[in-house]
């Protein structure tokens, strides 16, 4: 029984990233605020799932989805668009910020990179 409900966990869990991916995928410019609050209720459902299945919360990806992706997604009206270079050249960018302040405390790192 209890191998049944963790693999129903599971499929639940790709259900609900599959459907934040699609919202995800949404045009520039096309979006609006159903997508938008659809988003965050995905968001939190994933992430509900994600921790009851106590899997590991430091990876960047969903850090990413946890606190930036709807904060992109309104940003440029929609990440659909872009392909992965842009995605490439924001991690270029970050290397550059670590590389800039590796000598700092992380708190000061974080402001000289927000500052940026």
């Amino acid at each position: 029984m209890e191998v049944n409900n963790i693999c129903n966990m599971y499929k639940d869990l790709g259900f609900l990233l599959d459907g934040v991916f699609s919202l995800a995928r949404t045009g520039c410019g096309k979006l609006d605020d159903n997508i938008i609050n659809e988003t965050k209720r995905m968001v939190v459902a994933v992430l509900k799932m994600w921790r009851n299945l106590n899997l590991s919360m430091r990876g960047p990806k969903i850090h990413g989805m946890e606190d930036h992706l709807v904060e992109q997604m309104e940003h440029y009206s929609g990440i659909g668009d872009f392909v992965e270079d842009f995605v490439e050249q924001s991690h270029q960018w970050g290397v550059k910020d670590e590389l800039r302040t590796r000598g700092l405390k992380r708190h000061q790192a974080f402001a000289s990179h927000s500052k940026w």
